[in-house]
C-alpha cells in the first residue's frame, strides 16, 4: 500500500515537478540495478531493519530473504553479529541480468541492532565497506537500456506538467526512511574500491578509491570527501550534498588524470594515441537540480593531445598542450550556457576568451576575445606541430595585439556581427619556405599544385618572359572585372576583410552549410604562388602567413599583377595573357567589357567552366551573370554607362576564338571608359590603332 507525501512537504517540491517526478520513476524503475551500485550498502541495512534480528540469522538465510525480495544472485561466506554490529564477508551481489556484479570483501554495520530492527530514527552510527570492486559488463544486452535509463534521468527535457504522485514505499519516499535511520553524523566509509568495465571482451579498471566517506551533517545533508587514482593520476572530492534541494557543491582536484576513458566514449573526435593525454586541474563546483543549473570555476590543463583528421591537416597536429582558467555555466533548464573570464596560455602565449550562448529552438552564439600585446616570435612557437608545417621556420620580430567580437545567429543570419582589430607590428626576419621578394621580381618558375600535392602544371612566367604581361597592358575592364567578382575592396585591406569574413558567415548560416568562402584577392594569391589546393585548417592557417608576407613585401599593384599573371583561367590556361589567346584570340590590352567580365567569371571553377569554349556559346547562367556583372559595374563606377551598354549589346552575339569574333568598334569612343584605378594604366581601341592613354594619364599626365 502506498501513500502521498504529507501537504507540507509536497509544497516544497512544487517548484521542481519535472526533476523530481523523473527521479521518483527512476528510483521506482531500477530498483534492482541501483540495489548493486552505491546503495548496496543501505540496502542491506534496511533488509535488516526490516526483520526480526536474531542470533541465529544465517548466511544462507539471508541469501535466500534477498534474493526473494529483490530478485538479487547473492553470494555470502560468512555473517557475524554482535550487539552493536553486524559484519558479512566476502559479499557478493549481481543483477539479475548479469551485467552488474558488486563484490565486498567485508562490510560492517555499527548502530544500535534492536533499535534497527524497530526502525527507530538515529539507529545506525557507521558502515564501513573494505575491498569493494563494481564490475559493469558493457557487453552484455541489459547494459544498452540501462544506460539509456540513466542518460534519460540526466536529460534535460520536460517531461510533465503537474506534480506527480509520490510513492512511500519507493523511489526518493523510500529514501526518507533511509535518511531517518541515521544519526546525526553518521559515516559511510569505503577503504580500497575498484570500479570496472567489460568491452569488446576487455576488463579495464576505470578507477581506484583509495579512502572515500559521506557524512550526515543535516536533515538531507551530506559531506562527501576522498581520493581515488586512475594509472598514474589521482583525483580528490571535497563536496556537500543537499538530497532535499537536489543540490552539491565543493571541489574537485586532479592530476595527471588520463583521459583515454572518456575518450572512447566519443569515437568521432580525431584524437590519435589517446594513452598519452593527461589532464590536471582544480575546480570549486555547485550543481543545483531544482534550477537544473551547474557552474564551475577553477583551472585545468591539458597535456599530450594529439589530433589527426584531413579537416585540420595532411599530417597529426600532435601536442596541443594548453591551460585555460575561468568561470563556466551551464543552465539546462533556460538552454543556455557562459564562458566568463576565461584566460588561456599555451608556450607563453596568452589570450583572454569570453563566451555565450543558447540551444533552444536554433543557436546563438557571443564571443568576444583579446590578444594582448605579444611577441611575434613567440606566435609562431606557439603554433602546433603539423599546423604550420615548413613555415614554422619563419622568424619574426616585433609585438602583434588584437582584439574580436563575434555575434552569431542561426535563426536571424542576417544579425551576424563580426569585428577585428589588429594592432601589428611583427617584421619578417626569415620568411621560412618563401622567396626571397626580388625572386618575384624576375623571371620565375611556377609550379601549381593540387589537391594531393601534385604538380599540376609548370610555367615560366615573370617580366621579361613571354607568359607575362605587364599590368599597364592589362585592359582595365578586366581588371575591375577581376576586383569586383573577387574583392571589390583590395585597395583598402591589409590582404584580410572583415567585412568579406562576416558576409560569408551570414550567407552560410542562411544556407545552412559552409558553401561561401572568404578569402582576399591577397589570399588567393598567396595560394596559388605558394600553396596546395587543399582544404583544411592548416593551410588556411599556412595562408594566413603566406598573406601576411605578400602584404609586407610588395604593394598593391605588385600582387594585382601577379595575380592576373599567374591565376587558373582553364584547362592548362594560367594568366591573362594566356587566357585572352585562348578564348578571343586577342591581346590582354584588346578584351572588351563583355569578354573582360567572362574570364572573371570563370573563377573561381575556370576549368569547368571553360567548357562554354568547346560548345561554342555562353550557359544561360553565365549569360545572365556577365549582363547582371556589367550593370553592377556601372553601379560602382568601375566602368561608363557606354562600356555597359557595349558590353550587354555583346552578349546578344557573343563569340570565341576560332568563330567570326566580334570586332572592337572603329569608333575608340563606342567602347566606352573604365573606372579609375590608384596606377596609371593604358589600353589599344583595336588593332593597329595607336595606344589611348587612360583617363588616369589623360587627366594627370
Amino acid at each position: 500500500m502506498s501513500t502521498q507525501l504529507p501537504k507540507h512537504q509536497l509544497a516544497a517540491a512544487s517548484h521542481r515537478p519535472e526533476l523530481r517526478s523523473r527521479l521518483h520513476r527512476f528510483f521506482s524503475d531500477h530498483r534492482r540495478p541501483l540495489a548493486v551500485g552505491a546503495v548496496g550498502a543501505l540496502i542491506l541495512v534496511g533488509l535488516l531493519a526490516g526483520w526480526s534480528v536474531t542470533p541465529g540469522l544465517l548466511a544462507e538465510e539471508l541469501e535466500e530473504r534477498l534474493e526473494d525480495r529483490f530478485g538479487l544472485d547473492l553470494e555470502l561466506n560468512d555473517l557475524e553479529m554482535g550487539r552493536r554490529s553486524v559484519a558479512l564477508t566476502d559479499l557478493s551481489l549481481s543483477s539479475p541480468e548479469g551485467d552488474l556484479e558488486l563484490q565486498i570483501d567485508r562490510l560492517r554495520v555499527m548502530g544500535d541492532l534492536t533499535d534497527l530492527a524497530q526502525r527507530r530514527e538515529g539507529a545506525l552510527e557507521r558502515i564501513r565497506i573494505d575491498g569493494a570492486q563494481l564490475t559493469f559488463d558493457l557487453d552484455h544486452p541489459a547494459a544498452a537500456s540501462r544506460v539509456a535509463a540513466w542518460r534519460d534521468l540526466l536529460s534535460s527535457g520536460p517531461e510533465v506538467e503537474s506534480e506527480p504522485e509520490i510513492e512511500q514505499t519507493s523511489g526518493l519516499g523510500s529514501l526518507d526512511r533511509w535518511f531517518r535511520l541515521l544519526q546525526d553524523d553518521a559515516h559511510l566509509e569505503v577503504v580500497q574500491a575498484d570500479l570496472r568495465l567489460i568491452e569488446n571482451g576487455e576488463i579495464r579498471g576505470i578507477l581506484s578509491v583509495d579512502r572515500s566517506g559521506v557524512t550526515r551533517r543535516g536533515a538531507r545533508e551530506f559531506e562527501l570527501e576522498g581520493q581515488a587514482r586512475h594509472d598514474d593520476g589521482r583525483l580528490d572530492w571535497d563536496l556537500r550534498a543537499n538530497l532535499g534541494e537536489l543540490s552539491a557543491h565543493g571541489t574537485v582536484g586532479w592530476s595527471d588524470l588520463p583521459v583515454a576513458e572518456l575518450l572512447r566514449r566519443f569515437p568521432q573526435l580525431p584524437v590519435v594515441e589517446p594513452e598519452e593525454i593527461r589532464s590536471s586541474g582544480r575546480a570549486r563546483v555547485r550543481a543545483d537540480g531544482s534550477t537544473r543549473r551547474l557552474t564551475a570555476e577553477g583551472l585545468a590543463q591539458v597535456a599530450g593531445l594529439h589530433l589527426d583528421s584531413e579537416v585540420l591537416a595532411d599530417q597529426p597536429l600532435r601536442d596541443l598542450s594548453v591551460r585555460g582558467e575561468g568561470a563556466a555555466v551551464v543552465d539546462f533548464s533556460e538552454s543556455r550556457f557562459e564562458l566568463l573570464g576565461s584566460r588561456w596560455s599555451r608556450e607563453g602565449v596568452e589570450a583572454a576568451l569570453d563566451v555565450s550562448g543558447s540551444w533552444n529552438e536554433g543557436w546563438r552564439l557571443e564571443a568576444s576575445a583579446e590578444l594582448p600585446q605579444s611577441d611575434c616570435a613567440e606566435l609562431i612557437r606557439a603554433a602546433p606541430a603539423g599546423l604550420l608545417g615548413d613555415f614554422k621556420g619563419m622568424e619574426l620580430e616585433g609585438k602583434l595585439a588584437g582584439s574580436l567580437l563575434l555575434e552569431l545567429d542561426s535563426r536571424s543570419p542576417k544579425a551576424t556581427e563580426l569585428d577585428i582589430d589588429v594592432d601589428d607590428r611583427c617584421r619578417f626576419v626569415e620568411s621560412g619556405p618563401l622567396p626571397h621578394p626580388d625572386d618575384l621580381r624576375a623571371a620565375f618558375r611556377q609550379t601549381t599544385r593540387g589537391h594531393d600535392g601534385e604538380v599540376v602544371h609548370i610555367f615560366e612566367t615573370g617580366p621579361g618572359t613571354e607568359a607575362w604581361t605587364a599590368i599597364e597592358e592589362v585592359s582595365p575592364f578586366f581588371l575591375h572585372a577581376v576586383l569586383a567578382s573577387e574583392d571589390a575592396g583590395f585597395f583598402r585591406h591589409s590582404g584580410f576583410a572583415t567585412y568579406a569574413v562576416e558576409s560569408a558567415l551570414e550567407r552560410n548560416l542562411g544556407a545552412g552549410r559552409f558553401a561561401f568562402g572568404a578569402s582576399t584577392l591577397s589570399m588567393q594569391l598567396s595560394k596559388n604562388l605558394f600553396l596546395t589546393r587543399d582544404k583544411t585548417v592548416a593551410r588556411k592557417a599556412q595562408e594566413v602567413l603566406a598573406t601576411w608576407w605578400l602584404e609586407r613585401h610588395f604593394s598593391k599593384q605588385e600582387i594585382l599583377e601577379l595575380y592576373v599573371n599567374v591565376v587558373e583561367l582553364g584547362p592548362g590556361v594560367f594568366g591573362v595573357r594566356d587566357a585572352a589567346t585562348y578564348y578571343f584570340g586577342r591581346h590582354p590590352l584588346d578584351l572588351s567589357p563583355a569578354e573582360s567580365v567572362f574570364l572573371a567569371s570563370l573563377l573561381p571553377s575556370p576549368v569547368d567552366r571553360s567548357r562554354q569554349l568547346q560548345e561554342g556559346e555562353l550557359w544561360s547562367e553565365t549569360r545572365q551573370h556577365i549582363a547582371w556583372m556589367l550593370r553592377h559595374m556601372e553601379r560602382k563606377q568601375r566602368l561608363d554607362a557606354v562600356a555597359r551598354d557595349h558590353g550587354l549589346a555583346q552578349l546578344e552575339a557573343f563569340t570565341f576564338a576560332g568563330s567570326d569574333r566580334t570586332e572592337l568598334p572603329a569608333d575608340p569612343g563606342d567602347l566606352g571608359e573604365p573606372g579609375e584605378l590608384p596606377f596609371p594604366t593604358h589600353y589599344e581601341r583595336r588593332p593597329g590603332q595607336e595606344q589611348k592613354l587612360s583617363w588616369w594619364k589623360r587627366r594627370f599626365g
